[in-house]
């Protein structure tokens, strides 16, 4: 990666912390979906963008390397910002921030789709239930 001139990197904050990067990452975690070149593209209007926590040659740079290497290059991207904005805590906190929501809901979905299976099932019984009887009052009083 090409090191940012002094004057690049008087623009830009290097300094933060690993609470920063786990909420700004979870925040893409929760509302960002696509693969990972919308990724790349969500981290860059984020974090190059909004926040300007890097130039854009340096996010370009750093989304060469991350392609160049193997493995998916959005958790490579979004790993690296983290590290270079608040160490190695950064790194682990972004990971963990960009990651968390969708394997939390990878364990929740499957629970939620029994949990209404299980309603229509008890409601299906509840309904034959009802005809049957309705049948037997029927059959009773003729």
């Amino acid at each position: 990666m090409k090191a940012m001139t002094a004057a690049s990197s008087k623009d830009h904050d290097r300094s933060g912390s690993a609470v920063e990067v786990l909420l700004a990452f979870a925040k893409l975690g929760v509302s960002c979906f696509g693969g990972p070149i919308a990724h790349i593209g969500y981290f860059r209007q984020e974090f190059v963008v909004r926040r300007r926590w890097l130039d854009e040659h340096a996010y370009a740079d750093l989304v060469a390397l991350c392609q160049f290497l193997p493995g998916p290059a959005s958790s490579q991207v979004g790993f690296s910002l983290g590290l270079m904005r608040a160490g190695y805590l950064g790194g682990l906190a972004a990971w963990v921030g960009f990651t968390l929501p969708s394997a939390i809901a990878l364990v929740l979905l499957p629970f939620l789709k029994l949990i209404a299976h299980q309603l229509i099932e008890t409601r299906q019984r509840l309904e034959l239930m009802k005809i049957r009887s309705a049948k037997e009052r029927i059959l009773l009083y003729n």
